[in-house]
């Protein structure tokens, strides 16, 4: 490989992957506008919200960061994925 190509697979986003930094959100005792103000309070901003049945899917940035909140019907956290960037607009 040319160099500075390892530098750039770092850079790069593995979208559907939990970010580290998010994965104590997952499956945790905290539900709904909890965890919107624990990401708040991380430096994250909210984007839109999509419903699907009683799931709903939550859109937050952090800089050129994009990640999911899947809430489940009880509002739980059932996933964070990271997400292209492009979805956060």
């Amino acid at each position: 490989p040319r160099p500075g190509a390892s530098w750039l697979r770092r850079q790069s986003v593995d979208v559907g992957e939990t970010p580290q930094d998010l994965k104590d959100l997952v499956n945790g005792q905290r539900v709904g506008g909890e965890v919107d103000d624990v990401l708040l309070s991380r430096g994250w901003s909210q984007g839109k919200s999509e419903e699907q049945g009683s799931d709903v899917y939550s859109y937050w940035s952090q800089g050129s960061r994009c990640v999911v909140v899947h809430f489940n019907a009880s509002r739980h956290v059932e996933s964070i994925a990271n997400a292209m960037e492009s979805s956060c607009k």
